[in-house]
């Protein structure tokens, strides 16, 4: 059944026999999340489905890359797409920079919001 189940998705034999198998391989793994709420064919049946639709998925992905074909691209394309390309490779680098600064500055930063606190609470001290 669980072949079947696969064959009716993919329309190949091999892939939905791999589609089982790993379906096999799935269900062993996640044997403990099994709670008896209904029956252990329907919830195998249901990691068979979703493995066959999974492998589909993938197939329709490298069907539609090599159906693609080489585009010709003018020069003012080529440069605004290495633009966008470098542009982005910046925000990265900023991006992480910026995480490892704030790694580094948290200690000061904490140092100088308790400091502002207390200066505060001194303020109004001297208020009162």
């Amino acid at each position: 059944m669980a072949y079947t189940i696969a064959f009716r998705i993919l329309e190949n034999r091999e892939e939905a026999e791999e589609a089982v198998q790993d379906a096999f391989v799935k269900m062993y793994r996640a044997l403990s999340d099994f709670h008896f709420d209904s029956k252990f064919s329907t919830w195998f049946y249901r990691i068979v489905y979703r493995t066959a639709l999974t492998a589909l998925r993938q197939q329709r992905m490298f069907v539609s890359y090599e159906e693609a074909g080489p585009v010709d691209l003018s020069n003012d394309e080529v440069e605004s797409a290495t633009a966008l390309l470098e542009r982005e490779d910046r925000k990265e680098m900023i991006a992480r920079t910026l995480k490892k600064s704030f790694r580094l500055m948290r200690p000061c930063c904490l140092l100088f919001i308790i400091w502002r606190n207390a200066r505060w609470k001194r303020s109004v001290r001297s208020l009162n």
